[in-house]
């Protein structure tokens, strides 16, 4: 009965003693693989922070920062952002020291910041695709984009839209009534001609590829 009692003590000491050490990465295509005897992951992050950088006066910039205390086998980094920290969206990759034991600084400017919050986060990936994320950062651009005039007679011109959403973005103008009345390619740098539009209120959208459309109420005299 000794006997048995020391085996079945055996047996769950090692199964506790490998659960411990029992980590999960990703492969490429995200799927989790299970790894034992695993060491901890090639970089040691010490701070990551996100900031309103002044860039254009027309179109201003995210910077962001990030410093590490030690890598082994580090590749490079990903940047991803989101504007509702579900759905992510590669924006920039910065290479990675590789092997280090000293901190070491890095950082990316995102010139292309999106209407409304912008959700930042770090992809950290090894050479053999081992990654793991950081903490995320918010930074919020709301009201970056201006319609003005606003009543507007003729021209309605739209400042702080970067010069490459400028031209591939759409832009539809909608009635009260809920009606298309105009749509195009491209924002021209001279406005929006409104003139032929009757008075009343429309709904100004701009669709851009990869951020959320913008809307405005105008209101056409």
């Amino acid at each position: 009965m000794r006997q048995l009692y020391v085996l079945i003590l055996f047996l769950l000491t090692t199964q506790m003693g490998i659960a411990q050490q029992t980590t999960y990465t990703h492969d490429v295509s995200g799927n989790r693989i299970k790894r034992l005897w695993e060491p901890a992951l090639p970089v040691t992050l010490i701070s990551f922070t996100a900031t309103k950088s002044n860039g254009n006066s027309e179109h201003p910039a995210a910077l962001l920062k990030w410093r590490t205390a030690s890598e082994t086998n580090s590749d490079h980094f990903a940047i991803q952002r989101s504007g509702d920290g579900k759905k992510w969206q590669e924006i920039g990759s910065v290479q990675a020291s590789g092997d280090k034991v000293s901190d070491t600084d890095y950082s990316f400017v995102d010139e292309a910041v999106m209407d409304g919050e912008n959700v930042y986060r770090l992809k950290m990936i090894d050479r053999d695709q081992t990654f793991a994320y950081s903490s995320i950062r918010s930074l919020d651009f709301r009201s970056l984009i201006v319609f003005y005039p606003n009543p507007v007679n003729a021209r309605l011109r739209i400042k702080g839209l970067h010069p490459t959403e400028a031209k591939t973005s759409k832009v539809q103008i909608w009635d009260a009534a809920g009606r298309l009345v105009r749509q195009s390619t491209g924002v021209p740098t001279e406005g929006i001609d409104m003139s032929m539009l009757p008075t009343g209120i429309y709904a100004v959208n701009i669709i851009q590829s990869n951020s959320p459309v913008i809307i405005r109420k105008v209101v056409k005299e």
